[in-house]
């Protein structure tokens, strides 16, 4: 239990307040799994020894990691992009299909109106409604 806060640690919060206070002249155990736990560990990587080699192996596991998650979120950002594209261009070709629909009615509209057609007749031959037909 935290004394100043009254709140109770988990296990792995334990073990990590007692490895930070792990001194650099601690037992070779004891130092290595303050290793293991540190997120910076530039000092660690130019000590001599199995300390820096573990060290180091840490560190270019962490950059081998960090480098697959970049190529996965750059990978997962061209697809996305790719995706959007796709969209727009569907949404573009059926907003395009509709307006050129919309056109041809109007256009059939006023050859049927030119020929004498009810305004009835028109709008149930082009799907438009009756005060647009009228408005012609």
């Amino acid at each position: 239990m935290n004394t100043t806060t009254g709140e109770f640690y988990e296990e792995i919060e334990v073990i990590e307040i007692a490895l930070k206070k792990v001194k650099k002249d601690a037992t070779l155990k004891s130092r290595m799994l303050r290793v293991l736990t540190e997120e910076d560990l530039t000092d660690y990587i130019k000590e001599e020894g199995i300390i820096g080699e573990v060290a180091k192996m840490i560190f270019e596991i962490n950059q081998e990691e960090h480098e697959k998650n970049v190529k996965r979120y750059e990978e997962d950002m061209r697809r996305l992009e790719r995706d959007i594209s796709y969209l727009k261009y569907y949404d573009g070709y059926y907003d395009g299909k509709d307006v050129g629909k919309s056109e041809a009615n109007l256009t059939t509209a006023k050859r049927l109106k030119d020929m004498g057609s009810t305004d009835e007749f028109i709008s149930e031959a082009t799907g438009l409604s009756i005060e647009k037909v009228k408005a012609l």
